[in-house]
């Protein structure tokens, strides 16, 4: 704990005081609305950086107030020992929140992987550190501690510099963050080594710190937030570009299978009406040459003919009706050559069976 000391008359200490806890209200305050807020965003998007984000910013909150007294004040008065141990503990799990935040959020792994795993080295340290403070003694631990901060915040800098370099935008505003942050730490570590005055900027430099860097890295989330949605967006108008380009295809090729069933009906038409043409020639010879099972084998052909003349046609009609050419002809039509057709054409699946198909119409 830093304790500086001063002599002021009452009144100056008193204004001076009250300065104090109103920054400090609006310190805390704020860093509980920031972190309420992420916390909010984390069960709409389920999103685990904001976790992270959390979980940093109470850590940072918690390590502030231990080094100014607040904590020890207020929350564990009567337990120095625990207020020694609970210092480089918070600090280092501040260290292990931030390092697991950088690598969510940067996506190191993809992006640079041999600062991934130093990253990944400063959680194992940070959490080691966080077990060693309750048995390593004070002077030891806070030693350490105060290595590994400025360690953890260089390695998020490198790592924000790479990612901003490789075209991620969102992480402009973490990089800002570590800076606010990393100088308010060098302050505060130089204060704690007599290395700096004590004064306000230096006193309050952490908190100082801390702040614009939650807001900062607010702004990157919320950034990244957009940029999701814009690839979203993105990728959503290629699919229905893509899914447009297939219909269109589809169509083309619809036309195109209607254009070759046309050609080819029209194609068929020809020799099948050559042959039904010389069935009915033979049936019609003056010289009858054919025996009654040939010339009903000659009937059956040209009626079979006919119906596969029937079918072309109809596929001619259904194509004319897809492209809306197809005029209807209404009027009487005589049903019994269509009937006498199908049951000819049925006739010889009977064969030998017992049964007797026969056409029945009215006068």
């Amino acid at each position: 704990i830093i304790v500086p000391l001063s002599l002021a008359p009452e009144e100056v200490w008193r204004q001076r005081e009250n300065d104090e806890n109103y920054i400090l209200m609006m310190f805390y305050g704020g860093l509980i609305a920031i972190a309420f807020y992420n916390l909010f965003l984390f069960f709409f998007t389920r999103d685990r950086n904001y976790v992270y984000y959390v979980l940093y910013i109470l850590g940072g909150g918690l390590s502030t107030a231990s080094l100014n007294g607040l904590a020890f004040q207020y929350l564990w008065p009567q337990s120095p020992w625990w207020s020694n141990v609970f210092l480089p503990c918070i600090i280092a799990l501040t260290c292990m929140f931030s390092a697991l935040f950088g690598r969510s959020f940067l996506n190191t792994r993809e992006n640079t992987q041999r600062l991934d795993y130093a990253l990944r080295a400063i959680i194992y340290v940070a959490m080691i550190v966080t077990v060693a403070s309750f048995f390593v003694p004070y002077r030891y631990a806070i030693h350490g501690i105060t290595s590994l901060v400025p360690v953890t915040v260089a390695f998020l800098l490198l790592a924000c510099v790479v990612t901003l370099a490789r075209g991620y935008r969102p992480a402009r505003f973490f990089l800002f963050g570590a800076v606010f942050f990393l100088v308010g730490s060098v302050i505060r570590v130089l204060l704690t080594y007599d290395l700096l005055p004590v004064a306000l900027l230096t006193t309050w430099s952490v908190e100082i710190g801390l702040t614009l860097d939650g807001i900062l890295f607010s702004v990157a989330l919320a950034d990244r937030i957009n940029l999701l949605r814009v690839d979203k967006e993105a990728a959503q108008a290629d699919k229905e570009a893509a899914q447009a380009e297939a219909i269109a295809n589809l169509k083309r090729l619809d036309t195109f299978k209607d254009d070759f069933l046309a050609a080819t009906s029209h194609e068929l038409r020809t020799p099948l009406n050559g042959i039904i043409g010389l069935g009915e020639a033979v049936l019609a010879g003056k010289e009858q040459t054919l025996n009654p099972g040939q010339a009903r084998s000659v009937r059956h052909m040209v009626l079979s003919g006919r119906r596969l003349l029937y079918l072309i046609d109809d596929i001619l009609d259904m194509a004319q009706m897809r492209r809306n050419e197809l005029r209807l002809d209404v009027g009487p039509i005589d049903v019994g050559a269509p009937m006498e057709l199908a049951a000819a054409l049925c006739r010889p699946l009977i064969g030998e069976k017992p049964v007797v198909l026969r056409t029945e119409l009215p006068e």
